[in-house]
């Protein structure tokens, strides 16, 4: 077994270039072999997303610019990238490139304008009445009252309902007042419903809900993705309404990515049970799977529910994504128009993670190795073989 030490050294050696195919065949089996102590990550260094952009600005800055990086005809892995706590030990760990391979120059890629930035916490409250409040700028404490409801923005920036009650502690009975929270491209939100519900919405999506739940069923309708904490009533089952399918539970964590610009709808499980109607059929999935919805039609398979949820951590997940797929998420949540200028593009495949913080640039450079090209013009981004 490597020591930690042993690892470090032999990486720092192949990211300078200096080691050999055997150093560099060695390496890739070495990283395997490391695995997280406890499979928790330690908050003590800073999130996820904060360590990874920390890791990104030390490879950066110890890489060789001539170096010559290694292609692959069919598979890329994304280089650099994540980095694993063990104790006070933090192991930088990099996806080697497959062997048998080529040698090509790094492209070089126009540094990206200033309009083309990472997303953040933006988003647009539309209230029942047709009003509307401009989350990203609203000034933290109560924004309105709704259907007995007490909607507030927390010190933290978090939409907070707080429903009203009885005095025998119970949900007054109220008319129902639909809202919608949705977010643009570029941007991201969490709020809590009026159940203690929690949901993380991405880029590019619309949830609508009621200001406070009423009746046996607590419903809500979503475009585009959003990650829930729902909390248990078994009394009124918590129900998500997507195009084509309806996931219901009565209290779990799971991830739904339904977005009218793909063909798929993608429900992955992290927690609990939920079933899935869809096609007239219902289906029922369990942690560690996901369900796969088409034309009314769903299939379960086997899933890394930790790379769905990637996006909620501050990442980019890939894994054996095409670069439609890749460009897809870049879009949104750079808010870039994506312009394929000559088809068909080459079938490559990418794995990886990487910081959603990560200046546009620098990813589509990481992009280019396979041989794809890439140009910046205002917000767009053009692609060619």
């Amino acid at each position: 077994m490597i020591t930690r030490e042993e690892f470090l050294d032999l990486y720092e050696k192949c990211l300078s270039g200096l080691c050999s195919e055997a150093e560099r065949d060695l390496l890739k089996s070495y990283t395997d072999e490391l695995k997280l102590s406890d499979g928790q990550w330690d908050e003590g260094d800073g999130s996820q997303a904060q360590v990874y952009h920390r890791i990104w600005e030390k490879l950066r800055q110890s890489r060789n610019p001539d170096v010559p990086l290694k292609k692959n005809n069919n598979h890329i892995w994304l280089k650099a990238a994540a980095v694993i706590i063990l104790g006070s030990t933090a192991v930088w760990v990099s996806n080697p490139l497959p062997k048998s391979v080529s040698l090509v120059k790094q492209t070089k890629i126009k540094p990206a304008p200033a309009q083309i930035q990472p997303g953040g916490n933006k988003a647009l409250l539309t209230l029942a009445n047709g009003s509307r409040i401009i989350l990203t700028d609203a000034k933290k404490g109560i924004l309105t009252t709704q259907s007995g409801a007490q909607v507030t923005k927390s010190g933290d920036g978090i939409l907070v309902y707080q429903p009203h009650t009885t005095a025998e502690g119970k949900s007054a009975i109220v008319p129902v007042e639909m809202n919608m929270i949705s977010t643009p491209r570029g941007g991201q939100y969490q709020l809590v419903l009026a159940d203690g519900t929690k949901v993380w919405l991405n880029a590019a999506s619309v949830l609508k809900y009621p200001a406070q739940f009423t009746g046996n069923e607590r419903r809500v309708e979503l475009k585009g993705e959003a990650y829930f904490e729902v909390h248990k009533n078994p009394a009124a089952p918590f129900i998500v309404h997507t195009s084509g399918q309806e996931v219901r539970v009565l209290g779990t964590h799971f991830n739904i990515k339904a977005y009218s610009d793909e063909t798929l709808v993608k429900t992955s499980l992290l927690q609990g049970r939920v079933d899935i109607s869809s096609g007239g059929k219902t289906t029922s999935l369990l942690p560690g799977f996901e369900a796969i919805s088409t034309q009314g039609s769903t299939r379960v398979m086997e899933a890394d529910v930790q790379q769905s949820i990637a996006w909620k951590k501050g990442l980019f997940q890939f894994n054996n994504a095409t670069i439609e797929e890749v460009m897809h998420q870049i879009s949104r949540w750079y808010d870039a128009d994506i312009v394929i200028t000559k088809k068909p593009l080459p079938l490559r495949q990418f794995t990886g993670t990487i910081s959603r913080q990560e200046p546009i640039n620098e990813i589509l450079a990481m992009l280019s190795y396979t041989g794809v090209k890439f140009s910046v013009r205002d917000k767009q981004i053009l692609v060619q073989p």
